[in-house]
């Protein structure tokens, strides 16, 4: 005879060590647990523990497969009760981020926690699914779920899905530009008079805007100045230096900056080419010609101390380096 009988269990499922309890009037090797009128025996999820009186039948952790009605039968007794296992509500423990932002060719993890493990789960942006590639990572362990975008791109962005089993978290993941940072710097240059002088720095970003000052004014492309750009390098051209063309020159990105001093010095002007003696006959036209080291020099002619100026009977002309009297 049962002393204690079965009782009506209810549980979730992978509760673990749930148990079914008798209590017999006293000790008896004629007992058999049932399920569906089917005799049970102990397993790799299930043990019967009989201890004097008591009888015990013990999940190790239940399944929703576990339901039904058990039953504990002696020869002159029997007892009989309903196991329930309701399926545990999946819930999201720790969700994404609202927003995330990231810069171009960053790597950035998106992660999840829901309440249960080993739960199946898909990933989505902007409504795509996204499935795992040499950029895009997605791992489960456990009850965690991550995403994981490497080498990031601009169109990378858009809104992040997770979604298990009636659950589901969202944010949204902002790509952005990284910073224009001055790479290598401007350095100061001295150039002479009347020549060329390049002012030139290297941006981190090939796609990097900027700007050039002098002082707290804005350079522009013309007659004086070229600006270019070529990859990540950016230059200003000063086509003939000028005493008014010193000073302190700035280059100016979106995020960063880098100054420079240009310093102009007179040119070191030689005769390349000195005059040679002329001999001519009366009323016949004589040629002096010189040749200097640079194009662009004002230069005079002397007899003896005295100046010569242009007239009906000298003529003067400067072709580059050559400057010629007749």
């Amino acid at each position: 005879m049962f002393k204690k009988k079965l009782q009506n269990v209810t549980t979730v499922e992978d509760q673990k060590g749930v148990k079914l309890e008798v209590e017999l009037s006293r000790p008896s090797k004629e007992v058999r647990w049932m399920k569906n009128s089917v005799v049970l025996q102990p397993g790799a999820n299930m043990d019967i523990r009989v201890d004097g009186a008591k009888q015990t039948l013990i999940f190790k952790s239940v399944t929703t497969a576990d339901r039904g009605y058990y039953s504990c039968e002696t020869l002159d007794d029997k007892t009989q009760a309903k196991l329930t296992v309701d399926v545990q509500k999946i819930e999201v423990v720790k969700g994404l981020l609202a927003e995330v932002k990231a810069n171009e060719k960053e790597t950035v993890t998106l992660e999840v926690e829901l309440s249960q493990a080993d739960v199946e789960g898909s990933w989505t942006r902007s409504g795509a699914k996204l499935k795992a590639g040499s950029n895009c990572r997605i791992t489960a362990l456990g009850k965690k779920h991550a995403l994981t975008l490497s080498q990031l791109k601009m169109e990378d962005a858009g809104t992040i899905v997770f979604q298990a089993e009636g659950v589901k978290s969202s944010g949204k993941l902002i790509v952005a530009e990284p910073a224009a940072m001055i790479s290598r710097p401007m350095e100061d240059v001295k150039a002479p008079e009347k020549e060329k002088a390049t002012l030139e720095c290297e941006v981190s970003r090939t796609n990097s805007e900027v700007k050039w000052f002098k002082g707290d004014t804005e350079l522009k492309p013309g007659k004086n100045f070229g600006i270019h750009s070529q990859g990540r390098t950016r230059s200003l051209l000063i086509h003939k230096c000028s005493k008014e063309d010193e000073g302190t020159y700035v280059c100016r990105t979106s995020d960063d900056n880098t100054s420079a001093k240009l310093t102009v010095h007179a040119r070191d002007i030689k005769i390349v080419k000195k005059l040679e003696d002329v001999e001519v006959m009366e009323k016949e036209s004589a040629s002096f010609m010189c040749e200097i080291s640079h194009d662009e020099v004002a230069c005079q002619w002397f007899k003896g101390d005295t100046k010569l100026k242009v007239g009906d009977n000298i003529k003067m002309r400067q072709d580059g380096e050559e400057d010629t009297h007749i």
